[in-house]
Order: C-alpha cells, then structure tokens, then sequence
C-alpha cells in the first residue's frame, strides 16, 4: 500500500528531475524532436542552396521535426516578423524558435540568408555567416550529440 507521505515525495521528485531536463543543458528530452523552421523563397538560387540543409536534417531522423514555410507566404512572413527580421528575407532557420546561436569558440552564428559558400548569383554579398556545418554543431548540441 502506498502511503500518501510516499506518493507525495515520488511527486516532487519527479517534478524536480522533469524541471532539470527542461531546463538544463538546452538538450531535447528524450522523445521530444527538435523544432526546425525553415522559411524560404520558393525559387532558385535559394532552394538550390537549401540541398546541403536538407541532406543534413534527413540524418537526424525523428531526433527533429521539420517544417518548411514560403517566406512570400502569409505564416512564412510571420514567423519572419517574429523573429524580428524585416525587408528581403530569402532564408531563415529557427531551432526550437531561435535563429541565433553561439559557436563553440564563443562567437555568433545566425542562420539567416544563405549559408557561406553556397553558390549564388550575389557571391559573398548574398550569403550569410553560417555554414552547413555551424548548422550540424547547433543541432548536435540540441539533440545530445
């Protein structure tokens, strides 16, 4: 028989240990993917520079849960707006609703625009400073390596 003095101590530890996983380290708990927003232009050269992306998120399996929105569209402009970009806006990232991230050397990583290196009409003015790689270490992290 369980005694509600047990019962009771059996709550808050598991509510502790639950608060902990939340709030820890940034890593999704166990069953729980990993959020990606990928909002987009829906014409080359930005889907062409989303391949790499893609390729990448298919390993991760059911460890994320994508979604993709046309940034011409009406919930693809909102969630543009929300993360506080405004004008031209040919790619975003958001992992679980962040699109700014720090590297392991300390400095800052957005994934807005197109990856570096990516081929594209505009060369280096129309890439961002994010890699397909910085994307891996954002997710590894998330994901629990």
């Amino acid at each position: 028989m369980i005694t509600r003095r047990t019962l009771l101590g059996a709550l808050a530890a598991s509510t502790v240990a639950l608060g902990m996983g939340a709030l820890g380290t940034g890593v999704a708990r166990a069953g729980t993917p990993v959020h990606v927003d990928i909002v987009a232009l829906g014409h080359w050269p930005v889907q062409k520079a989303l391949d790499p992306v893609r390729v990448l998120l298919k390993g991760y399996g059911d460890k994320i849960a994508v979604q993709e929105f046309d940034a011409e569209a009406d919930d693809g402009k909102a969630l543009i707006k929300k993360a506080g970009k405004q004008g031209h806006v040919p790619l975003l990232i958001l992992i679980d609703g962040a699109w700014q991230f720090k590297r392991a050397d300390g400095s800052a990583v957005e994934f807005f625009s197109f990856p570096s290196g990516a081929a594209n009409p505009l060369g280096a003015l129309g890439s961002g400073s994010w890699s397909v790689d910085d994307l891996k270490a954002v997710l590894d992290a998330k994901v629990g390596g």
